[in-house]
């Protein structure tokens, strides 16, 4: 007997475990056999392979559309002002190099 404390009251359940079987359970053949394998389907690779075409595809676009904006953009500011020869990477840094030394040293940021 179990006994049951709860706000509402007590109560008391009998608990009887069932009696273990007295005979052995011998498997049938159908419960022994192994699990057949099932056919694994056909992998779509002609899918696979037009889907990762076109997103290389898509990639190149991008980068190409990025890339030749920022050209245009670069030879339409070269067309705007023709009297300043196109400047090297090394005249860049040197450039910009002049332009911190005329900001403010007591400006601190980035």
């Amino acid at each position: 007997m179990y006994r049951i404390v709860a706000p509402g009251g007590e109560t008391s359940v009998a608990v009887n475990p069932p009696a273990l079987p007295s005979e052995r359970l011998q498997p049938t053949a159908m419960e022994t056999a192994g699990i057949e394998r099932e056919p694994l389907p056909a992998a779509n690779w002609n899918l696979w392979r037009w889907l990762i075409l076109l997103a290389i595809a898509a990639l190149w676009l991008e980068w190409w559309l990025y890339y030749s904006a920022r050209e245009r953009q670069r030879a339409a500011e070269v067309q705007a002002s023709p009297e300043e020869p196109p400047l090297a990477c090394g005249d860049r840094e040197i450039e910009e190099r002049e332009r911190s030394e005329f900001r403010n040293p007591n400006f601190v940021g980035r």
